[in-house]
């Protein structure tokens, strides 16, 4: 049934797209430009459907101009069949195009997650170790906490990441674990509840 119906559906579409193009479809041609529209786009093919990627194809006597959706190329090729393979070829440049912009979007929005946990984990460690401090200024033992965290252990909390990892999420996670950490050790001081020194 749904095969009866995808190729109803086909049908339709090719059927509106031959009369967006009369009198004769075939007249149009494919010049290269293209677009991608974006993910919230407003795009219509000369079938009717929504787009994103749109394919401009003209006709050369009076210079109209039609737009043609990725979905509708192979329908455009039934009609004027030596135009397809550009385009196909062009849609798979254009979908590698937004796969690596989307990629590089994600890279960049992970990059700044971790300027803001390292500057969390740098706020917090800091808060700490002025805390540890005062402590050794004032000749008085810190709490097992801070000298856990500051003391003979300091090499368990470091200022800031030292490790290498290949990813930005090594990074990501290494930050979210050592804030944790440094949350739970230095509990009472980040709530507010001072250690009187």
């Amino acid at each position: 049934m749904k095969n009866l119906e995808r190729l109803e559906a086909e049908i339709a579409y090719r059927e509106s797209l031959v009369r967006a193009l009369a009198p004769d479809p075939s007249e149009y041609e494919y010049g290269g430009l293209n677009y991608d529209s974006g993910p919230r786009s407003n795009e219509h093919c000369a079938c009717g459907h929504p787009i994103r990627l749109v394919f401009m194809i003209e006709r050369e006597r009076d210079g109209k101009t039609a737009k043609i959706g990725s979905t509708c190329i192979n329908h455009f090729g039934a009609i004027s069949p030596g135009q397809v393979e550009r385009m196909v070829a062009d849609y798979n440049v254009m979908v590698e195009r937004i796969k690596e912009d989307e990629r590089r979007a994600k890279e960049l929005q992970r990059k700044d997650e971790i300027a803001g946990l390292e500057a969390e984990y740098a706020r917090i460690h800091e808060i700490g170790r002025v805390r540890y401090q005062a402590y050794q200024n004032a000749g008085r033992r810190a709490p097992y906490e801070l000298y856990w965290a500051y003391g003979c252990y300091s090499t368990r909390l470091p200022k800031t990441c030292n490790k290498t990892y290949k990813t930005t999420n090594g990074f990501i996670g290494w930050y979210k674990k050592h804030i944790e950490i440094l949350r739970s050790v230095l509990g009472n001081i980040l709530n507010g509840a001072e250690i009187n020194v």
